[in-house]
């Protein structure tokens, strides 16, 4: 039974692939190109929606994160103003594993 389906399917699908060529053979050369054209445009139509959606995505992000990153590169020069008193101060305290050598 699944055999005869299979056949079956084939032959209608075959007969609808032939039945597509001989309009494409049949159409007018014009015609062809004026189809060409016209699926170009769509295409391209397409294309222009998603990269315009694309765009908007990415002019939001900016607006947003605009905020986000004056915000850490301030604390982080407010941080840098503060390193070399840190730094001062770690070097003054004696390391740890300096006193383990001076033994016996």
């Amino acid at each position: 039974m699944t055999r005869l389906a299979l056949v079956s399917f084939a032959l209608v699908a075959s007969a609808a692939l032939a039945e597509r060529q001989r309009e494409m053979a049949a159409k007018n050369p014009i015609r062809r190109v004026v189809d060409m054209l016209q699926a170009m445009q769509a295409k391209v139509t397409a294309e222009g929606e998603h990269e315009k959606e694309l765009y908007e995505k990415y002019m939001c992000y900016c607006k947003s994160s605009g905020s986000d990153l004056s915000d850490s590169i301030a604390a982080a020069e407010a941080k840098i103003s503060s390193l070399p008193s840190e730094i001062e101060g770690e070097c003054a305290l004696p390391f740890p594993h300096h006193e383990a050598r001076r033994g016996p």
